[in-house]
């Protein structure tokens, strides 16, 4: 790796673990879901920021609305409010290393197993 991706990967930890640090800090004052709330809040218009500085439109139906709302609710929302909530109860240090781990790794099927070797033939067929 270059100097610069490695300045980039320090950046990244610096940012990933610095929202679990002061989610800690604002647990202190705040209830769960309003530092969700501002957090995500602050994000999508820092988004719409973005996208209208780059010059990107957006089209709103009804449709993409309802698309929109459950991805959020479950990608964000749901899952903010839980990593919040459980630092109430738990260290930040320990909350970041819980959320890189995988939920869903328990459920996957072993290494060795022919389904994953399947898996990963199909994965690495466009290599």
């Amino acid at each position: 790796m270059t100097g610069f991706e490695w300045m980039l990967l320090v950046l990244l930890s610096v940012v990933w673990g610095g929202s679990f640090f002061f989610n800690g800090i604002a647990l202190r004052e705040f209830p769960t879901l309003s530092i969700v709330t501002a957090r995500v809040g602050l994000a999508a218009l820092a988004l719409l920021f973005l996208m209208k500085m780059l010059g990107q439109g957006i089209q709103l139906n009804r449709q993409i609305l309802k698309a929109f709302f459950g991805m959020s609710f479950l990608n964000n929302l749901l899952s903010f409010s839980l990593i919040v909530w459980g630092q109430q109860h738990i260290a930040s240090g320990v909350a970041s290393i819980l959320n890189a781990i995988p939920l869903s790794l328990p459920c996957s099927p072993p290494i060795g197993s022919p389904r994953m070797k399947k898996s990963i033939r199909s994965a690495c067929s466009g290599c």
